[in-house]
């Protein structure tokens, strides 16, 4: 896709404008400002941050699995044309797994110790789609060997604890898959993964892409992944989308000096030299104690008094390149 926006009538996945607090005994704290999306039909954005940015609470929203103090203050978010904020539990559990779908991080809490994954996988079929108990069985081994899982019918009757980290998240990722899905919501799937395996669940991921047409929202907070499947990037910081791009544009020519940040801090493993990493001083604010204009300015070197005061906001460039900055880079990389 050309452009970091894509055009409204187009998005299959919206999310527009959205505020979320959460209520707490001091008061009202803000987690999500005015984080608004597109995903685009058989397109993968990337969702980048360091931990606390949003990225998260951005996909539980979605998924309407946030906890009861949450409340959606402003904005909406839409599948196709049907509003997602505003249906009911039982109509979203329509939705969930079949629709959209997630893949979380950490399988094992994901995943049910005491039942076969082949009988977790069904379930889903069982609730979402009309078929006899062995066009289900049928369609999950189908499913198991779609995600490359060696043995299928063997892996059928196996406990979650019997398989390796990298075969358990393939189970998630073919959960994910059942029920056809729209879209699916991937959330850090590769963290507790060793590299080859992650490569492998990155390389499962664009093939899905590319075969069914899905539509997936990445979550992560590592730019290397970024750089390896995304087609358009949203880099979030302190509950706010800082900068939006193709993913080559952005890793080229970053605006945000917080983009920046997070691309010089990736190693670089071609280089002999012993530099030390690159890292962005300070962390991110705490959401109760946010500091006056843009959060991330007293992490930054090119702040001045005016980002001290006033947020910048979102401005979209002719390219469709957008970056929430009072001054930006221009890609002024190590």
């Amino acid at each position: 896709m050309s452009h970091a926006a894509i055009q409204g009538d187009k998005a299959l996945l919206k999310i527009d404008n959205l505020t979320l607090s959460f209520k707490q005994a001091a008061g009202s704290v803000t987690a999500l400002q005015g984080v608004s999306l597109e995903l685009g039909k058989g397109e993968i954005l990337g969702l980048v941050g360091e931990s606390g940015s949003g990225k998260s609470l951005t996909a539980l929203s979605v998924m309407k699995l946030l906890p009861e103090q949450a409340k959606f203050d402003e904005g909406n978010i839409t599948l196709e044309d049907m509003s997602l904020k505003d249906l009911s539990e039982k109509e979203m559990r329509k939705i969930r797994g079949n629709q959209v779908s997630m893949v979380f991080q950490e399988p094992m809490t994901a995943l049910n110790p005491l039942i076969h994954v082949g009988k977790q996988i069904e379930e889903l079929l069982f609730l979402h789609k009309k078929s006899s108990k062995s066009e289900r069985k049928e369609k999950v081994i189908q499913l198991l060997k779609s995600v490359g899982i060696p043995e299928p019918e063997l892996r059928y009757r196996q406990f979650p604890s019997e398989l390796s980290g990298g075969m358990r998240q393939r189970i998630m990722i073919a959960m994910a898959l059942a029920c056809d899905p729209k879209v699916i919501i991937a959330d850090e799937p590769t963290t507790a993964l060793d590299v080859t395996i992650q490569a492998q669940i990155l390389d499962l991921l664009k093939e899905i892409k590319e075969k069914f047409q899905t539509s997936i929202l990445l979550i992560t907070h590592d730019m290397g992944v970024i750089a390896d499947v995304a087609d358009r990037v949203a880099v979030m910081y302190a509950g706010r989308v800082m900068e939006m791009a193709n993913a080559e544009e952005l890793l080229e020519r970053p605006l945000h000096p917080y983009t920046v940040g997070l691309l010089n801090s990736i190693p670089d493993i071609t280089s002999d030299s012993e530099e030390e990493l690159n890292t962005i001083r300070g962390s991110v604010p705490d959401l109760k104690s946010m500091p006056e204009g843009c959060p991330f300015h007293p992490r930054c070197d090119f702040a001045t008094e005016q980002c001290k005061s006033q947020m910048p906001p979102l401005v979209q460039g002719e390219d469709g390149h957008a970056v929430a900055c009072w001054n930006p880079v221009k890609g002024e990389m190590k």
